[in-house]
């Protein structure tokens, strides 16, 4: 939850229900995921490709820096907003 980054979905806050479900408060971002982007407009163009990968390595590093790993980086975890910024959630 501590974890700060541009392109890294914001976690808010955490915490367990009564019946000892997790719960995580994660910011909105009003966008989609790049799945559907790629759905809706096919392939990208190579420099925003490495738009968006460069971003997306820039928050892994910062994960990676802080001892943590991703696990299941793909197109479904990754929001692209309104303003392009890539977003990496779903840390599962």
């Amino acid at each position: 939850a501590g974890l700060r980054h541009p392109s890294l979905v914001a976690v808010l806050d955490a915490g367990q229900l009564p019946d000892g479900r997790p719960w995580v408060a994660m910011e909105w971002v009003q966008g989609e995921t790049l799945r559907a982007r790629l759905k809706r407009e096919g392939r990208l163009a190579p420099r925003e490709v490495a738009r968006l990968g460069a971003a997306l390595a820039r928050a892994l590093a910062e994960v990676h820096a802080v001892g943590l790993v991703h696990r299941d980086v793909k197109a479904e975890n990754i929001l692209v907003g309104v303003d392009g910024v890539p977003r990496l959630g779903d840390f599962g």
